[in-house]
């Protein structure tokens, strides 16, 4: 149902999609640094997600920012003028073709091109028949990475004029201390009374956890035999070798399952070190995540997280386990980088802001409209 402004040409109302609000503080107050929105360019914003639409005024756009870009929708319109983007799992890339107005189209990653079958098989067919014709189409190619765009430029060369990046950001959510006792609640909650490795993801063959697994069982004891290997994230496809994996190690390894973002800050800042040896990410928002709560990080060496993650990571090839698990190694040792690499996490995550997120998608809503900015 369509929500409009009540008349005012700011309107100061945040109003909720689906029951969720998409602004910061008070709901009766405007969205937090409004200086980051031109105040010429957006009077009007109109959400469209599963047929319905919901209206927000320009005090509201930048809590919507941040809400679109970790949220996949139908598309989103501009003064009535623009669909922003578009990329939902059901219908992939195709909204765009169907527009008569100007375009710019979300690109997350490329995952359904990789060679190693790391999306579902609907949705490998659905990108792959659709995202051409959109990038053709669409006025503007939003990227969510350096590390996506270039891998898109590289597979559709005629694409790279109308390519932009748009890095995401960590919640502030993530960079609260938490006190000891709010820890502790979290940590009895999960059960959890070892010290632990964290590794968060779907269980799907991307994640790459067996590989995972198979590392953190082949540590030293004195590292392995008093800690836990504790998994976040929702039963996903292909979850089989997983579960196999798990059971394989009995009472080593944890699977939590999905975990709200109040519960995941808590085991990002409990946890001995944060994993994500994953094959494939156009972002990799958890890593983020992890760095801003000050965790020591293992990431996987891909370009997208090493562009995340700078030098405030180990890195190691994801798809060998004995360097998987000498990374793990590393982190682990009391006597190495531990105290350098989570001062360099908080450091590094600091400079991913959703302002600047706010900033870079309204400079490419502006070359959309061909507008000069």
């Amino acid at each position: 149902m369509c929500r409009r402004c009540s008349g005012h040409s700011r309107c100061p109302v945040l109003c909720r999609l689906g029951g969720r609000r998409l602004g910061p503080g008070d709901p009766t107050q405007p969205a937090a640094d409004l200086n980051i929105i031109p105040p010429t360019l957006i009077k009007r914003v109109e959400i469209v997600t599963g047929g319905a639409s919901s209206v927000y005024g320009s005090d509201a756009v930048s809590g919507v920012i941040n809400f679109i870009l970790d949220t996949r929708l139908d598309g989103i319109r501009i003064d009535g003028q623009t669909s922003v983007f578009q990329h939902d799992n059901r219908n992939s890339y195709i909204t765009p073709l169907f527009l008569r107005i100007p375009s710019a189209i979300m690109v997350y990653d490329l995952v359904a091109f990789a060679e190693f079958g790391a999306a579902h098989r609907r949705a490998r067919l659905n990108e792959r028949l659709t995202l051409a014709p959109a990038l053709r189409r669409a006025a503007r190619v939003i990227c969510i990475s350096e590390a996506t765009r270039a891998e898109l430029v590289a597979r559709f060369p005629a694409a790279q004029p109308k390519a932009g990046t748009v890095r995401l950001a960590a919640g502030e959510l993530f960079g609260e201390e938490l006190s000891p006792a709010a820890l502790e609640t979290v940590r009895a909650r999960h059960g959890l009374e070892r010290p632990f490795v964290l590794a968060l993801g779907t269980l799907e063959p991307r994640k790459n956890l067996p590989r995972l697994i198979e590392a953190f069982a082949a540590l030293p004891p004195g590292l392995r035999d008093t800690r836990q290997l504790v998994l976040a994230g929702g039963e996903g496809w292909g979850a089989g070798p997983i579960r196999r994996a798990i059971d394989r190690h009995g009472p080593t390894v944890r699977a939590l399952g999905w975990v709200p973002d109040e519960e995941l800050a808590a085991l990002y800042q409990s946890c001995d070190a944060f994993c994500y040896p994953s094959l494939h990410e156009g972002f990799g928002l958890p890593v983020l995540e992890a760095m801003r709560s000050g965790a020591v990080v293992v990431a996987a060496g891909v370009p997208s997280l090493r562009e995340v993650a700078g030098d405030a990571a180990i890195y190691a090839d994801p798809r060998d386990t004995g360097a998987i698990r000498t990374a793990l190694e590393a982190a682990l040792d009391p006597n190495g980088r531990r105290a350098e690499l989570s001062a360099r996490a908080r450091e590094r995550a600091a400079a991913f802001s959703w302002d600047e997120a706010a900033r870079g998608l309204l400079r490419e809503l502006e070359r959309c409209l061909d507008r000069p900015h």
